[in-house]
């Protein structure tokens, strides 16, 4: 005599994901956020506040890389020939070695600009930049480390503020290198260099 055994049960059906299915829309994403995530609304502000600061900072020292790279060259190619200035009039001669004086003076700008800064005109208690960059130890930081953990937000724009400086000064190093090129330019092409 065979055993009978119940029938296997079936399967159940799988449950679409949440945001799809026959009835909803795909693209519709879901608008509720994880309960993990407690950020407030201006603590979203200010963390992405600080990611544009940085991020702007890394542009800046692109742009003085790349520019102090060219002008490089082409103080190079102007002078390596044969290391001699051409036979000139004074007034010419004096024209061409102040704008190869003002064109040195722009990549010595740029060069102040992609120097790496730790501190600011106003450093405040939270942005840890001299107490990091000087060797504090831990127990002098955990201090200020627990100050900052309860307001996040305003941890991040204390940070913004100091790189915000940080870029400004960058800038300013950048336009002055330029202006010095752009001069140096005028005075070397009014001296006989075409």
């Amino acid at each position: 005599m065979m055993a009978t055994s119940a029938p296997p049960a079936p399967a159940p059906a799988p449950t679409p994901a949440r945001g799809t299915g026959p009835w909803t829309c795909p693209c519709v994403t879901p608008t509720t956020t994880p309960a993990s995530d407690t950020r407030t609304g201006s603590d979203f502000v200010a963390e992405r506040l600080l990611k544009v600061v940085r991020e702007e900072i890394n542009r800046a020292d692109t742009k003085a890389s790349v520019m102090m790279t060219g002008a490089t060259a082409a103080l190079v190619l102007l002078f390596g020939r044969d290391g001699q200035l051409p036979a000139l009039p004074a007034v010419r001669a004096a024209l061409l070695l102040g704008g190869a004086a003002l064109w040195a003076l722009g990549i010595a700008m740029f060069v102040v600009a992609v120097l790496p800064r730790t501190r600011t005109a106003a450093d405040g208690h939270l942005t840890f930049f001299p107490q990091l960059t000087g060797g504090a130890t831990a127990e002098a930081l955990l201090p200020r480390v627990a100050l900052a953990g309860r307001d996040p937000g305003q941890w991040a724009v204390e940070q913004a503020c100091a790189l915000g400086r940080i870029l400004g000064a960058k800038y300013r190093w950048l336009r002055w290198g330029v202006g010095c090129l752009a001069a140096g330019g005028c005075c070397a092409l009014t001296g006989g260099l075409w």
